[in-house]
């Protein structure tokens, strides 16, 4: 989820696909934890990376400037 709307840069919520991190989470050795996983600089990179991917055709200030890795589903209030 990318948030931005009336702020001076835009933010990506992540929720990772757990089950595609495994294999590294496990070639790390950072355990079974999912709070692990994503304050691993290791998965952190990964998924800035991908993201990067994955907005290269955005406008400059469209591309997020900032990321927040969760551990669970990200549910609206």
């Amino acid at each position: 989820m990318l948030i931005g709307d009336k702020h001076n840069y835009v933010t990506c919520l992540l929720v990772p696909d757990f089950s595609a991190l495994q294999p590294i989470a496990a070639a790390n050795g950072l355990g079974e934890n999912r709070e692990v996983w994503v304050q691993s600089g290791v998965i952190q990179s990964l998924l800035r990376q991908e993201v990067s991917r994955l907005t290269e055709d955005f406008a400059e200030f469209e591309r997020p400037k900032r990321a927040l890795v969760l551990s669970s589903e990200f549910v609206p209030v």
